[in-house]
């Protein structure tokens, strides 16, 4: 192996080498290399340097320049779309169901409805039906704002109403209430256990006929038109209707004799209401006091006696009842038809009387008696079959007829029929 220990010249400018010329080098093993290239000559004023013995410089690399990156340019500005806005819930009203909560009696119902201006309105849907709960579709049926309904039937029944915006938005759905009750309440003419009384001893009974539940309320006037007494019940089933006045006013004293009038009103909890009136009424303070121990009669005004009378009573067998009854009834003429079969001791042949006046409906009168020629004590007192002198009645009160004719055009029904011991 052959071992060249190069010498490395430096470059032509500064060892003055010529072109062409011959570079000798030693080798070892005394072999000589001969190096030919463009040499330049060494410049005869320079010496010769001794060639180096170090590497030359190794040219550093090339630092590669950074291309900025080019900046971006910003995109055009662009509005952003818009959601579109729903409209608000309609507030919706009836003018002819004002109250939600209350019944009319109407025959069409209008509906109003507003939107607050928040969008515009393109128009609105509505139904109606009977759940409350329901909505209007989402079909629009009217730019209007309210709608009159004719065909709606009885019943409770719920308006719906929902906007539509003109970007196509439909809004939430309002309800409307609306109560319908047109069957009329009906209330029948009062009438009465006697249209005159006495209060000392009577009331007075009232009745009447309300077509559905409903309260009553009845107000009681003068002759002057003022009231006295308002009666008010709570409210009553369908059917009749029964209450009493006592003859009292509002301040618990009894009310003067004189004429009166009922007007009565009846009103049903869906706002309905009836009324009549009746007219004609007394109040009294007359009464016909019979004493059964006197045998007598007597006409009274209050406590004021006006005319007497004796008369001829029931015997032992057949008494006459005591208390205090209303005349019931008046007969001119009348004949009586004895309520016992002949044959029975108690039998009388038919009586024509001419005045006869039903105090108690088990058949008592007070009546004149043709037959009769003794009155008054002693006239009741001897057994025998009533209806003879002496032996009293079956039980009604005998009058002379000059009496009872006037009685009879004294004493109203209702006048009060006293009997005592």
């Amino acid at each position: 192996m052959v071992r060249v220990t190069l010498i490395i010249l430096a470059v032509a400018a500064c060892f003055g080498l010529g072109v062409g010329a011959t570079l000798l080098v030693a080798g070892s093993g005394g072999h000589r290399l001969a190096l030919s290239g463009a040499v330049p000559a060494a410049s005869p004023t320079q010496p010769a340097l001794r060639a180096p013995t170090t590497a030359p410089p190794v040219a550093a690399a090339a630092t590669p320049t950074t291309v900025p990156a080019p900046t971006a340019l910003p995109s055009p500005t662009v509005a952003p779309t818009a959601t579109p806005v729903p409209p608000p819930m309609p507030v919706i009203q009836s003018p002819s169901n004002p109250d939600p909560t209350k019944w009319y009696n109407v025959k069409d119902v209008t509906v109003t409805w507003t939107t607050p201006p928040v969008v515009p309105i393109a128009g609105y849907a509505y139904s109606v039906d009977q759940v409350k709960a329901a909505a209007a579709p989402e079909q629009v049926r009217t730019k209007d704002d309210k709608v009159t309904l004719s065909d709606l039937k009885d019943g409770t029944w719920f308006i719906h109403v929902r906007a539509q915006s003109t970007s196509g938005q439909w809004g939430p759905s309002g309800t409307q209430q609306v109560n319908l009750d047109r069957v009329p309440l009906t209330i029948t003419v009062p009438k009465f256990s006697a249209f005159t009384f006495n209060p000392r001893f009577f009331k007075q009974d009232v009745w009447l006929d309300v077509s559905r539940a409903a309260g009553v309320t009845a107000t009681i006037k003068n002759a002057n038109g003022q009231t006295v007494r308002t009666i008010a019940l709570p409210e009553q089933p369908a059917g009749e209707v029964d209450f009493s006045w006592d003859g009292k006013d509002n301040h618990g004293a009894i009310v003067g004799a004189g004429s009166y009038s009922y007007a009565v009103e009846a009103s049903d909890e869906h706002g309905h209401t009836a009324s009549s009136e009746a007219s004609g009424l007394r109040v009294t303070s007359d009464r016909i006091v019979v004493s059964l121990s006197k045998q007598s009669l007597t006409a009274m005004e209050g406590d004021t006696p006006l005319f007497s009378s004796l008369v001829t009573t029931g015997n032992s067998a057949l008494p006459t009842p005591v208390g205090v009854f209303p005349i019931l009834a008046k007969y001119h003429p009348f004949t009586f038809h004895s309520p016992w079969p002949q044959g029975n001791p108690f039998w009388y042949a038919d009586s024509p009387v001419s005045f006869a006046m039903l105090f108690d409906n088990a058949g008592y009168f007070i009546h004149d008696a043709p037959w009769r020629h003794d009155f008054g004590p002693g006239s009741n007192a001897k057994l025998g079959t009533p209806g003879q002198d002496l032996t009293g009645t079956h039980g009604c009160v005998n009058v002379p007829l000059d009496v009872e004719t006037r009685l009879f055009s004294w004493a109203p029904n209702g006048t009060a029929v006293q009997v005592v011991p």
